[in-house]
């Protein structure tokens, strides 16, 4: 039980960066929603939460997408593209394949990055249920 707690310690440790531009970002978010919808009361607050709760959610349900490698034939072409249009361009990556193995690495490395967008999510849903019952 002592070794689980200390791998779950190490991990936050490792990605404390990660969970505070996180956090940041949907604080930004929550005030822009607030600011555009131009009704300054705990209605207002209850939308903005609400919004803010459904785009980290859905953010961290493409997170769980992206890190199957859902979006690899995409991102290969892009990073490709450029390289079509030149007279003699060098791709940067020799096929498909290639560029899945070499990006397996990193999303083995950010495997658990959704857990944040939810727990944020979640939270921001709750603020929108307190702001709810307000109303009602």
């Amino acid at each position: 039980m002592n070794i689980f707690f200390i791998k779950v310690k190490n991990f936050l440790f490792s990605k404390i960066l990660y969970i505070s531009i996180l956090f940041l970002i949907s604080v930004v978010i929550f005030f822009i929603c607030f600011i555009s919808t131009l009704n300054y009361n705990i209605v207002g607050a209850c939308d903005s939460f609400f919004i803010t709760a459904a785009l980290l959610i859905g953010g961290g349900g493409l997170q769980i997408v992206g890190n199957q490698g859902t979006f690899d034939v995409m991102s290969y072409s892009f990073a490709n593209l450029f390289a079509s249009y030149k007279k003699g361009g060098e791709k940067k990556y020799e096929d498909v394949v290639s560029y899945r193995n070499l990006k397996q690495e990193k999303r083995n490395k950010s495997k658990f990055n959704f857990i944040f967008y939810f727990i944020y999510g979640v939270i921001y849903l709750i603020g929108a249920f307190i702001c709810l019952s307000f109303i009602y």
